[in-house]
């Protein structure tokens, strides 16, 4: 992979985060201290696919090619991501196989409309919003809180001139939260990129497109479980 390849994909991922906070990591003994009860929370709020453009772009380059990508980003919008999210479900099975418990939470608000939360501690990290509170009266040691993720194509652009073909991309963010008092236990982060194999250009229906980005939406939650459990 080049420099410039790796570069663009490290401003892809600060692109698609959705975690503006800290970055925290996980304490490297955390699944290895003792049986963890884990609630699993997938923000309700749905994915849609979408044209991401990154690189250098003025206010009329950004509309220019905005324009340009009018027809994809059309498509994009009827590919039907959620029934391609199993990452909550593949987490469950993963610590369950571990060893720890887990339990089941379906938020009704997304993380936008939690509460907002105020720490009454300076040491570490909280989460802005009351994310613990989503457990009532149900008892656990953490909640991975996995935000909606960002999944479509990416294109690097320099002014209204393309780069190169857009790419499918991908990208999970998460924060683990200490259901005891909201402190940030880890922030998560996965972003994948892939080619689109063949020719991308197939307007109306964009068969290469469609295939390319949901088979890199299940890749990227592989990556992402791995990230999360460090295994």
């Amino acid at each position: 992979m080049t420099q410039t390849k790796i570069i663009l994909y490290i401003f892809i991922a600060i692109v698609l985060s959705a975690c503006a906070g800290p970055k925290v990591k996980l304490d490297s003994n955390y699944w290895r201290s003792g049986s963890k009860t884990i609630a699993v929370v997938m923000d309700p709020a749905p994915a849609q696919a979408a044209a991401y453009k990154v690189g250098a772009q003025g206010l009329l380059d950004s509309a220019i090619n905005t324009m340009m990508a009018s027809g994809l980003e059309g498509h994009l919008k009827t590919i039907k991501v959620e029934e391609a999210i199993t990452v909550k479900q593949d987490l469950e099975a993963k610590l369950n196989q571990m060893g720890h418990k887990t339990i089941q939470i379906e938020p009704l608000l997304t993380y936008e409309k939690l509460p907002d939360f105020k720490a009454t501690s300076s040491e570490g990290y909280f989460s802005e919003k009351d994310i613990k509170s989503l457990l009532k009266d149900e008892k656990a040691d953490a909640i991975v809180f996995i935000y909606t993720p960002k999944v479509g194509t990416v294109r690097s652009y320099y002014g209204f001139v393309p780069l190169g073909a857009p790419e499918a991309t991908a990208t999970f963010t998460a924060d683990m939260i200490s259901a005891g008092d909201n402190k940030i236990l880890a922030n998560f982060n996965t972003t994948s990129v892939s080619p689109i194999e063949g020719s991308w250009d197939q307007s109306p229906d964009y068969p290469n497109v469609s295939a390319a980005i949901i088979k890199n939406f299940r890749a990227a939650q592989i990556l992402f479980s791995t990230e999360v459990l460090g295994k």
